[in-house]
C-alpha cells in the first residue's frame, strides 16, 4: 500500500497539471477540472497495474487551490478538510461501503458489501473506489472490478476570507481526531507559529501535532497529514 501512496504523491499532481496544460487555455471550471482530474486519476491507475505485480492500492486526495475555489478530488476513504474561521467545512466524502451511494452502485452491478466486522467489499476492501486494487492481480481482479473504481468524487467549494487552512489526511488520523477538532488545532497553532518560523514552519509543526494525537489516541493504522496555510502567499492554478 505504501508503495502505491509513494507512486501516486510522485506521478498524480503531474499528470494533472499536464492534461490541464494540454488544453491550451486558463480554463478552470469545475466541468473542465472535473474531466481533467478523472482522467489523471484514470491515468495513474493504470500506471500502477502496470509497475506493480502485487494486489496492492492506495487512497488519493487531490486539492486545487485557485484564487476563487478550492476543487478537490477524492478516491478513497482520506479526507480533506477545509478550516473556515475555526469550522471544519468538509471538502470530500468519505467513500466507504457502507454509504448509501456506494452501496446501491456496488449492488446494482452484481456486487456484495459484508457488513462484519465492518462494511468490506466482498470482505476484501473497506473502500469502494481506489487506485490500484480494482485492476492489479489476477484474483483481486476477478472479485474487486468493477465494483472497486479509479473514479474520484470532484467538488468544488468558493473560497472565504476567513479561510484558514486546509487539511488532507488518511483514515489513520480521521479515525481518532474529528474533522471538527482538526479545524480548531489547526486553526490554533498556524498563528501562533506564522511569526516563529513562516509559514512553512507552521504547516509541519500543525500537521506532526495532528499526528502525534492521533498516535496518542491508540491510531496504528498509517498516518499522513499534510496541512496547506490558505494565508500564505503561494502559487495558485
Amino acid at each position: 500500500m505504501v508503495m502505491v501512496a509513494e507512486f501516486c504523491s510522485s506521478h498524480l499532481h503531474e499528470k494533472v497539471f499536464e492534461f490541464w496544460e494540454a488544453q491550451y487555455s486558463m480554463d478552470t471550471s469545475i466541468g473542465t477540472m472535473e474531466a481533467i482530474l478523472t482522467k489523471a486519476f484514470q491515468y495513474v491507475d493504470d500506471l500502477v497495474a502496470e509497475t506493480f505485480d502485487e494486489n496492492v492500492g492506495s487512497t488519493a486526495v487531490v486539492v486545487l487551490v485557485t484564487h476563487t475555489h478550492l476543487i478537490t478530488a477524492n478516491c478513497g476513504d482520506s479526507r480533506a478538510v477545509l478550516s473556515r474561521g475555526g469550522e471544519a467545512i468538509p471538502l470530500s466524502v468519505d467513500h466507504k461501503p457502507d454509504v448509501s451511494e456506494e452501496r446501491s452502485r456496488i449492488e446494482s452491478l452484481g456486487g456484495l458489501v459484508l457488513d462484519y466486522p465492518c462494511p468490506w467489499v466482498y470482505g476484501i476492501l473497506a473502500m469502494s473506489p481506489a487506485i490500484g486494487m480494482c485492476i492489479v492481480g489476477t484474483y483481486m481482479n476477478l472479485i474487486l472490478h468493477p465494483w472497486v473504481i479509479p473514479i474520484p468524487e470532484v467538488r468544488c467549494v468558493e473560497r472565504a476570507m476567513d479561510d484558514e487552512c486546509v487539511i488532507i489526511a488518511t483514515d489513520g488520523l480521521w479515525d481518532m481526531v474529528s474533522s471538527d477538532e482538526t479545524a480548531r488545532i489547526a486553526t490554533h497553532v498556524l498563528p501562533t507559529r506564522r511569526g516563529r518560523g513562516g509559514s512553512k514552519i507552521a504547516v509541519e509543526v500543525a500537521a506532526v501535532h495532528l499526528m502525534k494525537l492521533a498516535i496518542k489516541r491508540g491510531s496504528s493504522d498509517n498516518i499522513s497529514v499534510i496541512v496547506a496555510d490558505l494565508k500564505s502567499p503561494q502559487p495558485m492554478v
